[in-house]
């Protein structure tokens, strides 16, 4: 879906609803920006960087309790 833009003096857009709800970009949300060229031709990213909060979870908890001497071979 291609959307329209108009860049403010301030050099400030407003992301159209349908990329804001897409991407869970909330106001105060922090949003990185990437461009590469290829072949002359951009190609512009965007992606919604996450909150320490939210990650939360995301690393597996250890199957068990290591103790030093179970880390012998290392």
């Amino acid at each position: 879906m291609n959307s329209l833009s108009t860049v403010t003096t301030k050099g400030q857009i407003t992301l159209p609803n349908h990329i804001r709800k897409e991407a869970k970009i909330k106001p105060g949300d922090q949003v990185y920006f990437s461009t590469i060229k290829i072949k002359g031709q951009l190609y512009h990213t965007y992606e919604r960087i996450k909150k320490f909060s939210e990650l939360k979870g995301s690393i597996p908890k250890p199957a068990g309790i290591f103790k030093p001497e179970d880390l012998s071979w290392v």
